[in-house]
Parts: C-alpha cells; sequence; structure tokens
C-alpha cells in the first residue's frame, strides 16, 4: 500500500501521504451488503489537481492496478 504512497510523493503531488490502517468498510455490491478490511490513505497538505493524480497513478503501475 506505500507503493501509491510513493508515487504520489515521488511525482510531487503530495508532500505528504498518511496510512491509517484498520479502517472497516459496508457496503452495498450488485444487490448484497459486503464487507471489507482497508487501508485509508489521506494526503493532509494542499491537494493536487484530481486529474493530476489519476493520471500518475494510472501511468505507474501494471495495467488495471488503478
Amino acid at each position: 500500500m506505500y507503493r501509491i504512497a510513493d508515487l504520489l510523493v515521488a511525482a510531487r503531488l503530495a508532500a505528504c501521504v498518511s496510512r491509517i490502517d484498520g479502517v472497516r468498510s459496508v457496503y452495498l455490491w450488485r444487490g448484497a451488503v459486503e464487507r471489507s478490511d482497508e487501508v485509508q490513505l489521506v494526503e493532509p497538505d494542499q491537494p493536487a489537481p484530481l486529474e493530476l493524480v489519476y493520471g500518475r497513478l494510472a501511468s505507474g503501475g501494471p495495467a488495471g492496478w488503478f
């Protein structure tokens, strides 16, 4: 999970990315209630425009990882 944080900081799209473990999500998926454990990443400083962030993440890893 540090891979995303590393990409954003190295590309200077975030000065800092904080990782929060232990996030539990409950959501509706294809008509069923699902639960999953997740890791939340928070970018607490001035955010870069989302199109720049999405573009960097999309080009920074294997196809389909984001």
